[in-house]
């Protein structure tokens, strides 16, 4: 009897799991990270030692800008349950990040190990996992021969997950074009991923992102697909962001001004598709005052997750007065992006420039 009502209580927290890994994971696709950041915390504070709630926090302070927190927190989680695909999907990942940003070269060393056994564990476990072979890809392409890296692996992970599942074995072939700035090729590979899989939101962004390379002829496409995102998952905050910015480098403000009206009501007032607007607006060189605004907007909201913090939105503040003429207040706008970031080096140089 015992032992039934045990098998039964862990049943059902199974199940609670299952569900809200479900919703964290569309919110993820979506890329909502302050509503999972809400959702995750308390999961986290309650039950510290669970290693899904360590997965979630993890890929949180990650988004959040906090690459030693994640990279800490997945360790954690994969030390807990080395059996999940998930989980050490994530190490790698967080490995991955903090390569960016770790100086030293044992430090270095030790991160690509890492990622490469994590990477390879994760698809060992489970052999089409989307977001572990694609970061084993970025692995492959990346790292030299020596290093356990090389074009030759990263071709043949993807011939062999191509027998797999077709369209995710093409998706890997157009990452691999994609990093040897193959553009033709990996629009037809991708192209090829798309038919077998018309509903995929990684190969629609992956297409979106390789007819953005071609602008602007490629506008057109790359619009068409941000909007076939859109029509499936109508909160989706980068194919927004990417709208925005397609209509603002076309310099069609009626279209703009309805994109970042439709996305205001879609996404709560993030302010994400309107900093992309403008940064193609700076760009491009034309109306500038609306630059100006859509940058103070985003300036006045805390960053969502994966995207620019507010000292990055300074320094493009910065860019758009000094192109308005306003010298004293673009130094201020640079000045306020060091002091959010000291060791931004772009304000810096700047603010040099300008003679401060």
């Amino acid at each position: 009897m015992v032992k039934s009502l045990m098998a039964l209580v862990l049943s059902c927290i199974s199940l609670v799991v299952a569900a809200q890994g479900s919703e964290l994971e569309a919110l993820r696709q979506d890329g909502q990270w302050k509503q999972i950041r809400m959702r995750v915390e308390g999961w986290y504070q309650t039950s510290p030692g669970d290693p899904f709630a360590l997965l979630w926090i993890s890929r949180v302070k990650q988004a959040f800008g906090d690459p030693a927190g994640a990279l800490a927190l997945a360790r954690a989680a994969v030390a807990k349950r080395p059996d999940v695909a998930e989980l050490q999907a994530q190490l790698a990942s967080a490995a991955h990040v903090n390569l960016a940003v770790i100086e030293g070269h044992w430090e270095q060393m030790t991160l690509v190990r890492e990622m490469k056994q994590a990477g390879e564990a994760a698809l060992a476990i489970q052999p089409d996992h989307r977001d572990a072979a694609r970061l084993m890809v970025a692995f492959y392409m990346q790292v030299p021969a020596i290093l356990g890296g090389g074009k030759t692996k990263a071709l043949a992970l993807s011939q062999k997950l191509a027998g797999v599942q077709p369209s995710l074995g093409l998706l890997l072939q157009a990452d691999i074009a994609g990093y040897q700035k193959e553009w033709a090729e990996a629009r037809r590979l991708a192209r090829g991923a798309l038919s077998k899989d018309p509903m995929a939101i990684d190969i629609l962004l992956k297409l979106g992102g390789i007819d953005l390379a071609a602008e602007p002829k490629g506008f057109d496409e790359a619009l068409e697909m941000y909007q076939r995102v859109l029509a499936a998952h109508p909160r989706h905050i980068t194919a927004h962001a990417q709208v925005a910015a397609i209509f603002a480098a076309q310099q069609n403000w009626n279209r703009l001004d309805e994109a970042l009206m439709t996305s205001r009501r879609a996404l709560s007032g993030n302010q994400l598709p309107g900093y992309r607007a403008a940064e193609a607006i700076l760009l491009h060189g034309q109306s500038l005052a609306r630059a100006e605004g859509l940058f103070k907007a985003y300036l006045n909201e805390a960053p969502e997750g994966d995207a620019p913090d507010h000292a990055t939105a300074h320094w493009r503040l910065g860019q758009v007065k000094e192109k308005l003429g306003k010298r004293a207040e673009a130094q201020a706008e640079f000045n306020e992006a060091l002091k959010a970031r000291p060791t931004f080096r772009e304000a810096k140089a700047d603010l040099q420039r300008l003679g401060q």
